[in-house]
């Protein structure tokens, strides 16, 4: 088994910054349930305890417990993920310390500062591992990939090992039916009463090899972009909380017109994205222009975020509509909850190629333009209490 492809560890990473920021935005004490649709259970909440049989779980919070014989999918992502005691066919996880024990008859998915297999726990297809300290003590039906700080490997592979960490460690009595191969910042070989089935490839001296000084720059510039791309996330989540509290009508109101005037908020919001870049190179060319060409920047740049969020909060109002027959009125954290979905499906769609871009620039100029419309309108919150879900105080 290959090492996970670049668009899954993108794909998990938007699926941890939107739950988990989702949960911690909350500020309820006690986990609530909040949405059930077609054998989906969603929870987020302060701690989540999920016993319940379902056949899918996604669950968001500070703590999340799940321990229960009769679960077809878990997605978790909190502080701590302990998923013990647990019957079910895949899972993934995120959390700062993650611990799996049970029978999972698929595969798994898990990613966290410290993340434990215990024994006794047996995965019926591959694992896919990272983390700041992995122990494997359980055993593994398919291939096995695992990155981390240090590697503690006790269990049997039935599969391909490809184990990278700065430390690599084999317990007697642990067993890869197929081949080995590793990469270690630490020398490594491979320990008596340790069964290799197939053939053990050193990939160090390679990957040494292959570490010229363009390499190293390209790898550094990519790095720098990952943390820019995960900063930008946060910082948009982070917006979303305060935005949502402090403009929830407005931002109700322009996802009302999203669905009333699509290609008005579409055509004024394309027009704008044009307009604003010419202006403000213009601004720049004449010099004295220069104080209203960063002022523009500002205000273009607050603007794309809102169009952003108008965007977010509309698909994720949709979604909800989707999988809950409660079409009521949604109070702050559910909303906020629902918008951040949203936001992490705006996210994973950009995943696709082309096709991704162009969806999230038409959401985005849409939302925008949406948003302009609203303020010109200078109008009155539409319905009872503010627009097309009725948006109550907060």
């Amino acid at each position: 088994m290959s090492p996970m492809p670049l668009n899954v560890l993108r794909l998990l990473t938007a699926f941890v910054l939107a739950t988990s920021l989702c949960s911690a935005a909350r500020a309820a004490d006690d986990a609530k349930h909040f949405a059930t649709r077609s054998g989906l259970h969603f929870y987020a909440g302060g701690d989540i305890d999920v016993t319940a049989p379902a056949e899918t779980v996604f669950a968001a919070g500070g703590d999340v417990t799940v321990q229960s014989k009769d679960i077809g999918e878990v997605f978790a992502a909190g502080g701590d993920v302990t998923l013990t005691d647990i019957v079910t066919n895949r899972i993934i996880a995120a959390g700062g310390n993650v611990d799996i024990g049970g029978t999972i008859t698929k595969s798994i998915i898990a990613a966290g500062g410290d993340v434990k297999i215990h024994s006794g726990t047996t995965i019926g297809g591959d694992a896919v591992l990272a983390g700041g300290d992995v122990n494997i003590d359980g055993d593994v039906g398919g291939d096995l990939v695992v990155t981390g700080g240090t590697v503690t490997i006790a269990g049997h592979v039935a599969g391909d090992a490809n184990v990278r960490g700065g430390k690599i460690v084999f317990m007697p009595g642990a067993s890869v039916a197929g081949n080995l191969t590793y990469r270690s910042r630490d020398a490594f070989a491979v320990p008596e009463g340790v069964t290799i089935g197939g053939t053990v490839s050193e990939g160090v001296k390679k990957e040494r090899e292959r570490w010229t000084p363009g390499a190293g720059f390209i790898a550094g510039a990519f790095a720098i972009a990952l943390i820019v791309m995960l900063v930008g996330i946060v910082v948009l989540v982070f917006c979303a909380v305060v935005v949502m509290a402090v403009f929830r009508r407005q931002i109700d109101h322009a996802a009302a017109l999203v669905t009333e005037q699509p290609l008005q908020s579409l055509g004024l919001g394309m027009l704008l994205a044009i307009a604003f870049p010419m202006t403000i190179v213009v601004l720049l060319i004449t010099i004295i222009g220069i104080p209203f060409s960063l002022l523009l920047m500002v205000v273009g740049t607050v603007l794309t975020v809102l169009g952003v969020i108008v965007a977010a909060y509309w698909i994720g109002m949709k979604f909800r509509d989707a999988l809950s027959d409660n079409q009521g009125v949604p109070d702050y954290f559910p909303a906020l909850g629902w918008t951040l979905a949203g936001l992490a499906l705006f996210c994973v769609v950009g995943l696709l190629p082309l096709v991704g871009t162009m969806a999230q620039f038409f959401a985005l100029t849409t939302g925008f333009g949406a948003l302009v419309l609203s303020f010109m309108e200078r109008s009155t919150p539409r319905g009872p209490a503010g627009g097309a879900y009725g948006a109550p105080s907060v």
